[in-house]
């Protein structure tokens, strides 16, 4: 499983989701601060990353456009917070429905959407 970190990641968390061993590029470390969506999108589409992001937006394109978006909702965004949780989720089963779908997870539930 592969990710793109969208800029208002923390990288504290992009950091975490490393140590676990998987591949996330960052947006901020790709030097794309700033950049629209649709790069973004077009970088998840093109090496198969999904994309973890607070921000909204990312939920309102059709799927076809990015390899799936993980939507963090989380009251608390703050870097720590934010860290703990996604990685409590990398533990967790349900990392295997990310792929292909918007995921939007909040602080306590996960809602899947595959259509």
């Amino acid at each position: 499983m592969r990710f793109i970190a969208d800029e208002n990641i923390p990288s504290s968390l992009v950091e975490a989701v490393r140590r676990k061993g998987y591949s996330i590029e960052d947006v901020k470390e790709e030097g794309l601060i700033g950049a629209k969506d649709t790069l973004v999108m077009e970088i998840s589409k093109k090496e198969k990353r999904i994309i973890i992001t607070f921000d909204k937006d990312f939920a309102t394109y059709p799927r076809e456009k990015h390899s799936g978006v993980i939507l963090l909702r989380y009251k608390n965004k703050n870097s720590h917070n934010a860290t703990e949780k996604f990685c409590y989720l990398l533990d967790s089963p349900i990392k295997e429905k990310f792929e292909n779908a918007l995921c939007e997870v909040f602080d306590d539930r996960v809602i899947i959407h595959t259509e």
